[in-house]
């Protein structure tokens, strides 16, 4: 009986013609575009935390009510000193950040954001230090990620330049680090981010913390806290999510990336389920004599679910197939996009419950057909 329904459903669909061949490439569209959308706002949200996540810290003291790391204010460096007092701090660091314009070789200036770290706490940013005396310069050296190196005009060869108004030098690439919002990203060593963004000598934009072995980090945040009132303090985890949320939800680009991926979900549900219903009910007849056979109502949904099972694999399979040629090629316009290996099995999931839904919303026509009418003339 089992192979008999599989053979039924394997005929139904192959004798619907152009219908079957159209459901298959909208299927494979929406599984493209679900793929495609998921690994977006995957990439999205790691970008969004890309620098805090490579800072080598446990904890972060930024200004009251910051909401990402992207629009730190200063604070007062003192700050370091102070929590230096606290139970289970082990060291204290500054960092500095900020929005400044930068001349391009043709006298053009454009926004770029400024990100420097004292080199305890650098963690996997570009080695500036290093990189500046490899190329001979002991400071004023400045790095950007290759990808955004064309928006300010950088060949690759060591150029003199200004930020905020004061001499630099644009030495050299890194990569991972391609900013997501258009304005380029440039590292430099601590002290001369300081200068750069004319930082007054008591302050620092963010405090960076390590804890002391075997030290809890909550509670050492927790006591932080608890003495510092007119800052914010974070765990590194913490603040990365901060930053994520607030491009993700504040700025709505999260929210439209979300969207596109509902939209290719809703396309294929409206494809297989009109695909299905339409061959279901050009296909009655079979069903009739299906249920004057004596079968049941759950063989003739099984019937029309493997009907849709079967549009969704390998319509589903056909999608699949493009994504990875589609992420290579879009790299050279979305530098930072990536799609994941589990991205593959959740949308694989999200398909075979979208084929059990259209089959639901099709099987209507084969179980409302009343049997007796294959013995009438």
């Amino acid at each position: 009986m089992s192979s008999m329904k599989t053979t039924l459903a394997v005929r139904n669909l192959l004798r619907s013609g152009g219908r079957f061949w159209v459901s298959l490439f909208g299927i494979a569209f929406a599984t493209f575009l679900m793929c495609v959308q998921g690994g977006l706002l995957y990439s999205f949200t790691l970008t969004a935390s890309r620098v805090v996540d490579s800072v080598h810290a446990d904890l972060w003291i930024i200004g009251k009510g910051t909401p990402t790391f992207d629009y730190v204010t200063s604070i007062p460096e003192r700050y370091a000193q102070y929590a230096l007092g606290v139970e289970g701090v082990l060291d204290a660091g500054r960092g500095a950040s900020g929005w400044a314009p930068i001349e391009r070789p043709n006298g053009d200036r454009t926004l770029v954001m400024i990100i420097g770290v004292e080199e305890n706490y650098r963690g996997t940013l570009p080695p500036v230090k290093e990189l500046a005396a490899a190329s001979g310069l002991s400071d004023s050296a400045i790095v950007i990620d290759e990808t955004d190196a064309a928006t300010i005009g950088f060949d690759g060869r060591v150029q003199a330049t200004q930020i905020g108004f004061q001499r630099s030098h644009l030495f050299a690439k890194t990569h991972g680090f391609a900013s997501f919002i258009g304005t380029p990203l440039v590292f430099s060593d601590y002290t001369d981010v300081r200068r750069l963004l004319r930082l007054e000598r008591t302050h620092a934009s963010f405090i960076m913390l390590h804890v002391k072995p075997g030290a809890d980090v909550t509670a050492v945040r927790d006591a932080l806290r608890a003495r510092f009132t007119d800052v914010d303090v974070w765990t590194q985890k913490e603040l990365a999510t901060r930053s994520r949320l607030f491009w993700l939800i504040q700025t709505g680009a999260g929210a439209a990336l979300l969207l596109a991926g509902i939209l290719g979900f809703g396309i294929g549900l409206v494809l297989v389920a009109q695909t299905i219903y339409s061959i279901t009910a050009e296909n009655v007849e079979e069903f009739a004599t299906m249920k004057a056979m004596g079968a049941s109502r759950f063989d003739v949904q099984f019937v029309v679910m493997l009907q849709s099972i079967i549009c969704g694999v390998v319509g589903g399979a056909l999608g699949l197939l493009l994504v990875e040629p589609y992420v290579k090629a879009s790299r050279s316009i979305v530098t930072w996009l990536a799609v994941p290996y589990w991205m593959y099995l959740f949308v694989s999931a999200a398909l075979l419950m979208l084929c059990i839904l259209a089959s639901l919303i099709a099987v209507r026509p084969a179980v409302a057909v009343d049997p007796g009418r294959v013995f009438r003339a």
